[in-house]
């Protein structure tokens, strides 16, 4: 009787263990689901606010882009008037429209709002985006290719502060035919002005690069909320 007894309480303990055991296990699979819907709707919560602000940023690129064409064009057209043997492109715009202050001036910044990706990245949540191809191309916009425009933007601030200190006296008071042509300090001034030409140029070409790369992550974007 004995035996059967302690038997019986041996079964039972084992069964009321294996009952602990699988109560356990099911409450960690279920949490550990309710944490990856929770990451998960974290992850597209994140990519949601990168994409609103990307939006929001190709409207100010595309401004800037603009008016960066605008300058080249002038740039352009002083460029092939005053300086000879160059195989360049006219634009239709006058000369008398250009004012000499105009030449100079680098223009309003452009950076990206960059909210989301900062909260995205500053609290170790980078991991949420699955997709890292896109992550990476996010990455590279706000990291790289900001970074690039910002030393690009600093070097043309630096020269035109120059320009604005070393010309301070034609530039107030010169029109482009004698800030150009009749200066004494000519190749000086040509020479400034070739490389701040340049500059703008290549200022632009980020832009317009910029803008390629933000388009392409908001497509990656919603085709990445499309399949969620």
């Amino acid at each position: 009787m004995s035996e059967n007894k302690t038997g019986k309480y041996f079964k039972y303990a084992i069964g009321e263990i294996l009952l602990v055991v699988i109560g356990i296990l099911i409450a960690l699979s279920i949490n550990n689901w309710n944490e990856a819907q929770k990451e998960e709707a974290l992850e597209l919560d994140y990519l949601t606010g990168i994409k609103t602000d990307l939006e929001s940023d190709i409207n100010t690129a595309e401004y800037r882009i603009s008016r960066k064409l605008h300058k080249i064009s002038a740039l352009h057209k002083i460029d092939s008037t005053f300086i000879p043997n160059r195989d360049i492109e006219t634009h239709d715009i006058s000369l008398d429209s250009i004012k000499i202050d105009y030449i100079f001036n680098r223009g309003p910044s452009f950076r990206l709002v960059s909210g989301t990706y900062k909260a995205l990245t500053s609290n170790t949540s980078a991991g949420l985006i699955k997709n890292t191809q896109l992550f990476q191309s996010i990455q590279n916009l706000y990291e790289v290719k900001q970074a690039s425009t910002n030393s690009v933007y600093s070097d043309l601030k630096r020269r035109e502060e120059y320009v604005g200190w070393k010309y301070a006296k034609e530039l107030k008071n010169s029109d482009l035919q004698t800030f150009f042509m009749d200066n004494p300090n000519k190749k000086e001034i040509l020479a400034d002005f070739d490389y701040y030409y340049r500059q703008q140029v290549l200022m632009c070409r980020q832009l317009m690069d910029k803008h390629e790369l933000m388009l392409q992550i908001i497509d990656d974007i919603n085709t990445e909320l499309e399949q969620r």
